[in-house]
């Protein structure tokens, strides 16, 4: 439910756009009670909350974790015959290529040298069912 509610308030946002290309950063996340039912939820309330997206937009899936790699690949499926593109990555670089983000636009340089800055988290230590959406 922690994920739906997420995605839920991700499209309510005042600062959402359907424009908007979405990088989930799950590094660190794990989804151990997960399964096809869950997934199933996730790619539904996705379809709802992201019907509006062009063909144009990109929401790529940033996972360190074996089994959250999984199950967003399981989404991914899921998701095949959206309008939007998805996509799931281990490389930080391979996921920020994959947005094609306007390497023009003012907060571009923040954004990447944020984002690329961060440690991949591999320990236990990592919050359990966390995720960080993040629109450009």
């Amino acid at each position: 439910m922690e994920h739906l509610d997420s995605i839920g308030a991700y499209a309510r946002d005042p600062d959402f756009e359907p424009r908007h290309n979405i990088l989930y950063d799950l590094d660190g996340c794990r989804l151990p009670h997960h399964g096809f039912a869950e997934m199933r939820a996730i790619a539904m309330n996705s379809r709802r909350s992201f019907l509006a997206h062009s063909e144009q937009v990109r929401h790529a899936c940033y996972v360190t974790d074996d089994v959250a790699f999984g199950m967003c690949r399981m989404l991914q499926m899921l998701l095949d015959d959206a309008p939007w593109e998805t996509e799931i990555f281990r490389s930080r670089t391979e996921a920020l290529n994959f947005m094609r983000l306007d390497v023009a636009h003012p907060d571009y340089a923040a954004f990447v040298e944020s984002w690329m800055g961060r440690r991949d988290v591999h320990s236990a230590l990592a919050l359990p069912h966390t995720a960080a959406a993040v629109a450009y």
